[in-house]
């Protein structure tokens, strides 16, 4: 039996109840020997919770299982692998599936036998258990530590340092943060603040959000949204707020008068968001999300981004100039003005469009005509008084088909029409030839008219126009000078 160890410690220090690194690796070494197995190789995440299946060594593991490279994995006990029943019984079938067992050598486990799986299930159960127990534990305890005004851990924020774990103020840092708050009441804003003070503009707004400089313990301030798998800010209202054991570097006052002033500023529309002549237009190529809109630092230079090239499988860094896409696309419609073959093209599919959508609803005219037929024999036969009562259930009957088959040929209908209400060679021409006399909202209006979305690269933008009729069409960008976009800025 060719055997490998699994070994994993949430803490990475030694363990008082005998989990910890090394007291594992000498438990199923001996254990491995006792059986007569080769230990081929030894994976270990240190650090790391079993919560979840994120874990480095583990993912290494799993892909050597499907190539075959080991029979059995080895484990101290069950929760090392997983503590999550959902994530444990994926894992299960998926080594079932490889042919590979699973020991638990203190819990004398064996998943080769039907005895040993339902015990296995069993201890699964228990050990998932058993983490929701620590959470809610932990959970409560640090809400009552905040209640009464204690330090609840992490990194002391800029401006503090942790002697015996309490937050105690760093002086010439502290000086800074009072200046921070006295510029923004100033109504400097934080990008002026942060170049003033001459720190980081993330944490300028780390710095104003924060309570903590207040003298003030917050408990609840985000919470994890499950069905994204991220943190949100919480209300204000929804915190748990109590006065801390630390010493305050401003009053409360001052940071309540930087919430309200956040707040102003929030609900005053963005002045950029006029310069967008492309809004909502423009999605990466390749991951397909929307494009997001931001100043080069000068009032003519914007761009449109993807924020997913943040992310270690996002997009290869999308970075489009607004004033290029803008120049290119007038002279692609200017192209296509000149393209009397292409209208030609473009009039003849849409008669083919406009003939197909029409045969569509013939069928429906058929039904319509039966039942035009069956409701005028029903009501001739309403004519006798003695049978009127029996009739009637099924006049109704018919006439709420009649009403649903109208309904659908005039949906059809409207499909029909939207789809001839073709963006014109007129509306076309009108629009570009008169571009440098257009208003900056008649151009955005115009975009708009014509275009459904722009699909982005760094070097390319495919178009796709809101006349069905018009076949897509490619943009080629300057890619060098985009390459040179994303080296000056940096996200």
């Amino acid at each position: 039996m060719r055997a490998v160890i699994y070994k994993r410690v949430s803490a990475l220090k030694n363990g008082s109840d005998g989990t910890s690194l090394d007291m594992q690796q000498e438990r199923l070494e001996a254990y491995a020997k006792a059986q007569g197995w080769d230990v081929t190789d030894v994976y270990e995440d240190p650090g790391i919770s079993a919560k979840d299946t994120n874990r480095p060594e583990l993912q290494r593991m799993l892909k050597d299982a499907e190539t075959g490279k080991f029979d059995v994995i080895l484990v101290y006990k069950l929760d090392r692998l997983s503590r999550s029943v959902s994530d444990f019984h994926r894992l299960s079938n998926f080594l079932e599936t490889h042919k590979v067992a699973l020991v638990s050598v203190t819990q004398h486990l064996d998943t080769s036998s039907s005895t040993g799986r339902l015990l296995r299930n069993i201890l699964v159960d228990f050990a998932n258990f058993e983490r929701e127990l620590i959470t809610e534990r932990t959970v409560d305890s640090k809400l009552r530590r905040a209640e009464e005004g204690k330090w609840n851990g992490g990194h002391a924020p800029y401006g503090y340092k942790l002697v015996d774990k309490r937050p105690v103020v760093v002086p010439e840092e502290a000086e800074i943060v009072r200046k921070i708050y006295a510029l923004y009441l100033a109504r400097k804003s934080m990008r002026q603040v942060a170049r003033i003070t001459g720190i980081s503009f993330s944490k300028v707004e780390l710095v104003l959000m924060n309570p903590l400089y207040s003298g003030k313990i917050a408990w609840g301030k985000t919470r994890y949204k499950d069905h994204k798998g991220q943190f949100r800010r919480m209300p204000q209202d929804k915190w748990i707020m109590a006065d801390g054991e630390h010493e305050a570097i401003i009053t409360f006052e001052d940071w309540q008068r930087v919430q309200d002033i956040k707040q102003e500023k929030k609900n005053i529309p963005d002045e950029r968001s006029p310069k967008q002549l492309f809004k909502d237009l423009c999605f990466c190529a390749q991951c397909s999300k929307k494009l997001y809109f931001f100043s080069g630092g000068k009032e003519t230079h914007f761009y449109y981004r993807c924020h997913d090239v943040n992310k270690f499988e996002g997009c290869k860094q999308t970075v489009v100039r607004q004033h290029e896409l803008e120049t290119k696309v007038v002279r692609k419609m200017n192209e296509l003005l000149e393209n009397g073959d292409f209208w030609r093209q473009v009039e003849a599919q849409a008669k083919k469009k406009e003939r197909s959508d029409e045969q569509e609803t013939e069928p429906l005219d058929a039904q319509m005509e039966r039942l035009n037929g069956q409701i005028k024999r029903l009501v001739m036969q309403m004519a006798d008084a003695d049978i009127a009562h029996l009739i009637k259930p099924s006049l109704l009957r018919l006439e709420n088909e009649r009403k649903t088959l109208h309904e659908q040929k005039t949906a059809m209908l409207k499909v029909v029409q939207k789809s001839m209400r073709s963006i014109s060679h007129e509306v076309m021409k009108d629009i570009a030839s008169n571009w440098s006399l257009l208003t900056f909202e008649e151009k955005s209006e115009g975009i708009r008219i014509l275009i459904k979305a722009a699909h982005c690269t760094t070097d390319k933008v495919t178009i796709e126009w809101t006349d069905s009729n018009l076949p897509s069409c490619d943009i080629l960008l300057d890619e060098r000078y985009a390459n040179g976009i994303i080296r000056a800025f940096r996200f």
